[in-house]
């Protein structure tokens, strides 16, 4: 019976597409940490710059896309694991600790010189580790920290390596560039208590620009960052953005929550604060924002929560799989974010049994039986009662991601977000309901003038159409903008014709697969 299962799910994924992604024009391209850095490089007008100015393009985007801070882990409640997949971490939550900020700018750079070296010799760029083993911190009882490192040649000709900090939100000037960290090291703490040309932002949690001090995590890190040691670290990251869609199956992406977020045991009684990213580290006191380049348009998706006060949300995402001609046999759920809800619904014909499998099918955990309308919850419910759940489950076998040893590097898998559905008995209805966390900064963002869209993927099936649909506000006016593919890649332009960003807020972005008309 398994095999005859199985072959079913086979069957269900015939027509549809697959590796879809959708990008826009004004907005870096997400789907890879190349066409990230790549974009980030020609929105910030540095394709012909120094290669200080790339840096700096790829350094300030990234700030534009996460927040700073949390602490993240999946799998079963009370049992979860550390996240070390920095592209994940970017794709799925809102903010970030210093590892895997310092990650995200590496593998950026490395992608955009398409250089993935380790060897210090070649590499374009390295992890630094502060406090360092064997050194006594100046601050005691101080933590550790992570910033990266990037090597490229500087106006005089020379190539250094340039200290960038995502997560604390500095790099340090010296003779009219940007500072290696033994410069910063030599210097500290003059060279960034009394800098000179500092960046904006700096320190985000600073009281005033140019003031590190006012920042309570100037001396609470950085105190320790001189001592710092160049890692031997390897970090690799597999968590990829490929999205395949069947013929009624859909996925809506919100720039906004709905108080659902996904979160660890440890968290469960600061749901919301845990996925939110404070507006202290947008905003001076007086309202001045930190970042003028990129507050305007990340202001229209800040929220005021009651308690919590201005906040930069999280993003909810609603997958939706209704098959056109369902029957007994295992569905397979698949998707790029963690599950916070998980629903099966449908019309049983008699009685059915619907169980469902976390190990890709090697075990099945039984829900029991229904009849008529019903409504399973796999998800949420069940979590909350310490019982096996999609809720928050890992993407992957295993977080190991650390290259230095290799075997273990190679038995980790990338499966995506999944679990599997086995109906046993005649349903005349079937639908898969989830609700899932994603980061806003790493969705297709529309902005004022002309939004070139481009749908990617492998070509659509011959009984398959895509639709693609956008919702966003110019003032108070609502907007929305639906296209049809029928062949891949297929591009489009969105006008926003608000000219102020201040007024421009994306809502939701809907792919979805239909069948393809017939004359």
């Amino acid at each position: 019976m398994t095999t005859v299962w199985m072959l079913l799910l086979c069957a269900q994924e015939v027509e549809g597409a697959k590796k879809l992604w959708v990008s826009a024009s004004q907005w870096p391209n997400a789907r890879t940490h190349e066409t990230f850095a790549k974009d980030a490089v020609r929105l910030y007008g540095a394709e012909n710059g120094t290669e200080e100015q790339k840096a700096l393009a790829i350094y300030y985007t990234a700030l534009r896309v996460m927040g700073h801070g949390g602490d993240y882990y999946q799998g079963p409640p009370g049992a979860e694991s550390a996240v070390w997949d920095s592209w994940m971490i970017f794709h799925v939550y809102p903010k970030a600790l210093c590892e895997w900020w310092g990650w995200f700018l590496i593998d950026s750079w490395k992608a955009y010189h398409g250089n993935w070296s380790f060897d210090p010799k070649t590499a374009v760029a390295r992890k630094v580790g502060l406090n360092s083993p064997g050194e006594t911190p100046p601050v005691p009882n101080a933590g550790s920290h992570v910033e990266a490192a990037l090597r490229y040649k500087d106006a005089d000709g020379v190539e250094r390596w340039h200290l960038f900090d995502g997560n604390v939100g500095y790099f340090a000037r010296i003779n009219g560039r940007v500072a290696t960290p033994e410069e910063i090291k030599a210097g500290y703490p003059t060279i960034l208590t009394q800098p000179k040309d500092p960046p904006k932002p700096y320190f985000v949690l600073s009281k005033k620009h140019g003031d590190a001090e006012s920042d309570p995590a100037f001396r609470a890190f950085l105190g320790n960052t001189y001592p710092f040691a160049y890692s031997g670290s390897q970090r690799r990251t597999k968590y990829r953005t490929d999205l395949d869609l069947r013929v009624g199956e859909s996925l809506r992406r919100q720039w906004y929550e709905d108080g659902k977020p996904v979160i660890c045991k440890a968290h469960k009684h600061i749901p919301i604060l845990a996925n939110l990213d404070g507006g202290q580290k947008y905003l001076y006191p007086d309202g001045t924002p930190k970042d003028p380049y990129n507050f305007p348009v990340q202001r229209p998706y800040f929220k005021t929560y009651p308690e919590l006060g201005l906040n930069k949300p999280f993003g909810n995402a609603y997958h939706v799989y209704e098959p056109k001609s369902p029957k007994e046999g295992v569905y397979q759920i698949r998707n790029l974010y963690p599950y916070a809800e998980s629903v099966v619904r449908g019309q049983a014909v008699g009685r059915v049994a619907v169980d469902f499998s976390l190990d890709e099918g090697k075990t099945w955990i039984e829900t029991g039986e229904v009849e008529g309308a019903f409504a399973v919850d796999l998800g949420k419910g069940r979590w909350d009662q310490g019982l096996p759940s999609t809720y928050n489950m890992p993407d992957r076998d295993s977080q190991f991601l650390d290259y230095t040893e290799r075997a273990k590097f190679d038995a980790v898998r990338f499966t995506g977000f999944q679990y599997q559905v086995r109906i046993r008995g005649q349903v005349s209805a079937l639908r898969f309901e989830n609700t899932m966390q994603c980061n806003i900064g790493m969705l297709p963002t529309l902005l004022p003038g002309a939004n070139k869209i481009t749908v990617e993927g492998e070509a659509l099936t011959a009984g398959a159409a895509l639709q693609i649909e956008y919702a966003w506000m110019e003032g108070a006016e609502t907007k929305t903008h639906l296209e049809t593919a029928r062949s891949l890649p297929h591009v489009f332009t969105i006008q926003v014709n608000e000219k102020d960003p201040l007024k421009v807020k994306c809502l939701h972005q809907t792919t979805r697969v239909v069948p393809r008309e017939t004359k």
